[in-house]
């Protein structure tokens, strides 16, 4: 190989060396200037499917074994209970002492007590592949009204009001799946999660994309916004871990 050709190669070479060392990965620094990955913390629950904010605490549910856990911030399981129904995908905290979970080959709604008791439950009418349902559910505490996620073909942002009807139906095309939404109380909007797109997306009213963020973080199945500290929780199903990001205003 002649001598320029073999430098130029070799320059090349350290370029790319240089680049993809200095680049930064998603477990140590920012994904850019306004969202910060702080750590990843391993949970007990196993293919945790949702995951909500609560004073201070975190609600999150099973898919295998159809148990509602409450955590505290770091992971630590401090109650469950089981609840009936399978395929739990999602969950909100509508009350002091409720929540809405959902299930997502029957397409119902499910509102418990804190402590595992049926309230109240609803079907929500939506067609398609019964492991392509419902996957995310969240509350807009101005008005209590609740968002339904319908996770693909199509995905769907369904909004019912306080008694449980219908309101509208948006369909998503702004990411290859849907499996997570929470209300962020600060800005007014929605954070969505996508799985096979691997990002976290901040939505406004309308459900438009505001800001988008990629993340390297399998099976994305649930999303909550913590007002107080600005921080987003993200839980995977694959890892049974729980990812926390650091918000900058």
């Amino acid at each position: 190989m002649p001598v320029t050709i073999m430098k130029f190669v070799l320059t090349i070479y350290l370029i790319l060396i240089i680049t993809f060392a200095c680049s930064p990965s998603e477990n140590e620094s920012s994904l850019s200037d306004k969202i910060i990955f702080l750590k990843s913390i391993s949970i007990n629950v196993p293919e945790p499917s949702g995951l909500a904010f609560d004073e201070g605490f975190l609600w999150t549910l099973s898919d295998e074994n159809s148990t509602v856990y409450k955590l505290d911030t770091i992971g630590n399981i401090i109650t469950s209970f089981v609840v009936e129904g399978d395929d739990l995908e999602g969950i909100t905290v509508l009350t002091d002492s409720s929540l809405a979970i959902v299930l997502e080959r029957t397409r119902e709604v499910k509102v418990i007590s804190k402590s595992g008791r049926t309230l109240n439950q609803f079907t929500v009418n939506v067609s398609g592949e019964l492991n392509y349902g419902l996957e995310g559910i969240t509350i807009d505490p101005t008005n209590n009204h609740i968002y339904i996620l319908n996770e693909k073909l199509p995905s769907l942002v369904i909004e019912f009001d306080e008694d449980n009807k219908e309101v509208s139906r948006k369909e998503l095309n702004f990411a290859d799946d849907i499996s997570g939404i929470c209300y962020d109380t600060t800005r007014n909007g929605f954070w969505i999660i996508s799985d096979e797109s691997q990002t976290i997306s901040l939505c406004n009213y309308n459900f438009e994309v505001l800001e988008s963020f990629k993340v390297n973080i399998p099976q994305m199945e649930g999303v909550a916004f913590d007002p107080n500290t600005n921080r987003l929780y993200v839980v995977s199903d694959r890892t049974e871990s729980l990812y926390i990001y650091q918000l900058i205003k």
